[in-house]
């Protein structure tokens, strides 16, 4: 897949509004009801959505997870880190569906790891009517 970043011909420190704005631009040049090349317009705008979503997703499921993590300090680093990651990022989709599978197997260890051990039937004291 070609970089987004090239195609939109904006650096790869551009702001979310600067993406925008120059993806925009570009669908309206390339949009087939203007004249343009329906197979170039539907290439770029699915990169561009890709992209987004995928992020937009790895954002979304490292913040649901991050009040959980208060209590595991190895989780609350590691999504911490993580957040910092997709703030400078210019990961391609492929790499944020990656760490989203990370994340997800790591969330599902640390989850583990924390939960207390369970027995199958839990404790009790025998009451003064049961003793002989």
């Amino acid at each position: 897949m070609p970089d987004l970043y090239a195609v939109l011909g904006v650096s790869r420190d551009a702001d979310d509004r600067t993406i925008k704005k120059a993806y925009m631009e570009l669908a309206r040049t390339h949009h087939p009801d203007k004249g343009g090349d329906a197979e170039k317009f539907k290439e770029e705008d699915e990169m561009f959505k890709t992209k987004t979503e995928k992020r937009n997703a790895y954002e979304s499921a490292l913040y649901s997870y991050k009040g959980a993590a208060e209590k595991i300090p190895e989780a609350k680093e590691f999504i911490e880190k993580e957040l910092d990651w997709v703030a400078s990022s210019d990961a391609t989709a492929e790499e944020y569906q990656k760490r989203m599978d990370v994340l997800m197997e790591k969330v599902k260890t640390m989850t583990a790891a924390a939960e207390p051990a369970q027995s199958a039937e839990p404790a009790t004291t025998p009451s003064v009517d049961e003793v002989d």
